[in-house]
């Protein structure tokens, strides 16, 4: 939709509350700062009202003396990161996530491909341990890959499925199953989410901590949405609550909706993520941070923070339209620098 003539305002000031408005398109960008200023308003004044409180942590919100390391950490304590992700034509999108989970600072990751890509994969990420598995005649997994799979998921701290995996019948059906029988916390991406389109059951099969991070598209044929229809934070949080999932719906801003009604919205990044890869990284700093620090329930808000700071760090460098996703990934120290300390 578009505004009427409006002011292309500086600063908004805010009385009491945020406004939802000033968070989304098409008014977000003619708001400039918003600064919410304390009238006098009651703390229970909005508990007569029915819905969800959208909450946009800013990045004092994520405390230092949270996300730490020990001193006698090693590489097992630090995150076991499972990637399984790839086909041919799209090894780069399983090398981005699993790029992207190393300089989020996962101690160790294991990134399952179609054998025939492996040596793509050493050669791009030497850091990244590759796992070698059974592949279709079109070099995508095939389902004999099921049992070395399911070893991989039961060393693994959590789990990322889907970057560039593709659509071919077999890999489908292998996603299926690994999505009912993984007992971890589960990151869900790409096209593993296209093999749940019209088995959405398969959700409620799961005991496990589940994230998906679909874009709008990708929502839109998850749930049958019309091709007119543009999906909200209200879609995000109703599908969130009846899976039991946390949905991340990427976006301008991106959104992260959990199980439990509580939405949050980011404030970071711009529009020079709109860029192919951009999600496989999200992907990969998702497992990472999570395998890191598995019981803190902030810590997907965390990730799809770190996701757009990152890009923010290379702002200055590549500008709107040379940012590309490896960038992103470069970017990833710098936006993580201040994390990861000794507790204090």
């Amino acid at each position: 939709s578009t505004l009427t003539p409006c002011i292309q305002a500086d600063l908004t000031v805010s009385m009491g509350f945020g406004k939802q408005g000033c968070l989304f398109e098409p008014a977000q960008s003619h708001c400039g700062k918003v600064v919410v200023v304390e009238i006098g308003f009651p703390k229970d004044s909005l508990k007569h009202v029915e819905g969800h409180v959208l909450d946009k942590p800013e990045e004092q919100d994520f405390s230092l003396n949270r996300y730490t390391r020990a001193m006698d950490a090693h590489k097992y304590s630090s995150g076991k990161v499972l990637i399984i992700a790839g086909s041919k034509g799209f090894s780069g999108a399983a090398i981005l996530a699993a790029r992207a989970a190393l300089r989020s600072g996962a101690g160790l990751v294991r990134l399952a491909i179609p054998e025939s890509l492996g040596p793509i994969a050493e050669t791009a990420s030497l850091e990244t341990v590759v796992d070698y598995l059974p592949e279709t005649e079109t070099q995508g997994l095939a389902l004999g890959a099921l049992n070395a799979l399911n070893k991989g998921v039961d060393w693994a701290d959590t789990i990322v499925l889907g970057p560039g995996i593709g659509r071919h019948q077999e890999t489908v059906e292998l996603v299926r199953q690994l999505v009912q029988g993984i007992n971890k916390p589960l990151v869900l991406d790409a096209d593993g989410l296209f093999a749940l389109n019209n088995n959405l059951k398969i959700l409620d099969q799961r005991d496990a901590r589940t994230l998906i991070t679909p874009h709008a598209g990708e929502f839109k044929r998850l749930v049958g949405m019309k091709d007119e229809q543009a999906p909200t934070w209200k879609d995000a949080v109703d599908f969130a609550q009846r899976y039991k999932i946390s949905v991340l719906l990427k976006g301008a801003p991106s959104v992260l909706a959990s199980p439990s009604g509580q939405v949050t919205v980011n404030s970071s990044g711009y529009s020079g993520m709109a860029t192919a890869g951009s999600g496989d990284v999200l992907s990969g700093i998702c497992g990472a941070l999570w395998a890191q620090w598995l019981d803190d329930p902030q810590v997907l808000n965390l990730a799809m923070f770190i996701h757009g700071k990152a890009a923010d760090q290379m702002r200055r460098e590549k500008g709107v339209l040379g940012l590309i996703a490896s960038d992103i990934v470069s970017g990833l120290p710098g936006a993580l620098k201040e994390y990861g300390g000794v507790p204090t």
